[in-house]
């Protein structure tokens, strides 16, 4: 059976192990800095030869950790290394891992339900290893193999941080619906119900198509879409998106 351990053991590496418990051969242990995080998933704890002997160390901690992680002359030269430090090239983390086979990756939040994205790239793998990897992000939801580096970060602007975008909206709907004489209670359902309806209607057919549909000419919705496109929704997302790119870019030259 081959080893997984993961370093770092928060909300995306809590996320990792929950998706890949069920789904995946792979024994799993855990790495953090306080050990109840992983005793509360029911996660055994790794010990310093699982290091060692790992198929594949994950790298779950946050990317201002990576210069105090003393862990590379622990691991197996072997042993393929897989990051999900959002903004963290390769090449940056070259200076703390010397070993032959790096991975960078962006998977989300729902990867725990195994219903994520995970945006991946490697520099140096073989068909083989590709494989390897493919089918172990394969069971966490769709796995999309990228084709540069720049695209890690790209994808982490949309699925990566889509999940928060997306909570903050039903929040501010949720917000609207007590305004309006809702209780507490009923609006949760109602932004809630409503965000998972329209994403089981979004399995069966596309945005832009789902928009229209509910869009009738004249009507409720299409006045609101209006103006939010006439206040500048559209440009402000936009603007928002690349002030998380420039994030990004100041996480790399930290590490």
């Amino acid at each position: 059976m081959k080893q997984l351990v993961i370093v770092g053991f928060g909300h995306m590496g809590q996320a990792f192990y929950k998706g890949l418990r069920a789904q995946s051969n792979l024994k799993i242990t855990a790495l953090d800095r306080t050990p109840g995080k992983a005793k509360s998933q029911d996660c055994q704890l790794a010990q310093l030869e699982d290091l060692m002997k790992a198929n594949y160390v994950l790298l779950a901690v946050k990317p201002q950790a990576l210069p105090d992680l003393d862990i590379a002359q622990l691991i197996g030269p072997e042993t393929i290394i897989i990051s999900m430090l959002a903004g963290t090239k390769i090449k940056t983390l070259k200076k703390y891992f010397t070993h032959n086979h790096i991975v960078r990756c962006m998977p989300n939040l729902p990867v725990k339900h195994q219903a994520g994205v995970i945006g991946w790239y490697s520099e140096n793998l073989n068909n083989s290893l590709d494989q390897e990897i493919t089918e172990i992000f394969n069971c966490l939801g769709e796995s999309i193999q990228l084709t540069n580096e720049k695209l890690v970060d790209k994808i982490t602007l949309i699925s990566g941080s889509g999940p928060g975008y997306l909570a903050y909206i039903q929040t501010l709907m949720k917000q609207e619906a007590i305004k309006l004489g809702f209780t507490q209670k009923q609006a949760e359902t109602i932004a809630r119900t409503t965000f998972f309806g329209s994403a089981i209607c979004l399995k069966e057919t596309n945005s832009e198509l789902l928009t229209a549909q509910v869009s009738s000419k004249g009507g409720v919705t299409e006045a609101i879409i209006e103006t939010m496109q006439a206040n500048g929704f559209d440009q402000r997302f936009s603007e928002s998106l690349q002030v998380g790119f420039e994030r990004m870019t100041e996480l790399d030259k930290n590490a």
